[in-house]
């Protein structure tokens, strides 16, 4: 793919051509954009993509590293962005994001700082939020 001097309104990704469709496609959110006549980007509504490593569920995207995470989390008790890099190994802006997410659903608490955050759910009622919000394990 070629890389176009563009920036994606989501994510500030740089976006890439998709000679195949004729779009400016972001790698990192799945924006999708489509360039008028005078080679200006314009945002693409007609493409309804799913953001990339995301799972669909009741309250809308999430990591599909999510629920392996949070068990991760749980059964450690460390909640903290380097630990799940080393466990899962992935990069920061990755672990930061699904530990957000976490805490966005109450498994883990709101940050301290540098200090770990404190883990809110046990395994039992992680598993059964899973269910119950159609992710699976």
């Amino acid at each position: 793919m070629q890389i176009v001097k563009a920036q994606c309104e989501n994510c500030n990704g740089m976006l890439e051509f998709n000679a195949k469709y004729g779009l400016l496609i972001c790698p990192f959110c799945g924006a999708s954009y489509m360039l008028e006549k005078d080679n200006r980007k314009k945002k693409d509504e007609s493409v309804k993509s799913q953001p990339l490593n995301t799972v669909k569920t009741k309250y809308g995207w999430c990591d599909d590293l999510f629920p392996e995470a949070g068990l991760y989390i749980i059964r450690s008790g460390k909640a903290s962005i380097g630990y799940m890099q080393r466990m899962l190994k992935i990069g920061f802006n990755r672990a930061a994001r699904i530990m957000d997410e976490l805490a966005e659903y109450g498994v883990v608490g709101m940050e301290q700082g540098t200090k770990p955050r404190d883990i809110i759910m046990t395994e039992d009622m992680f598993v059964a939020f899973c269910k119950q919000n159609g992710v699976e394990l």
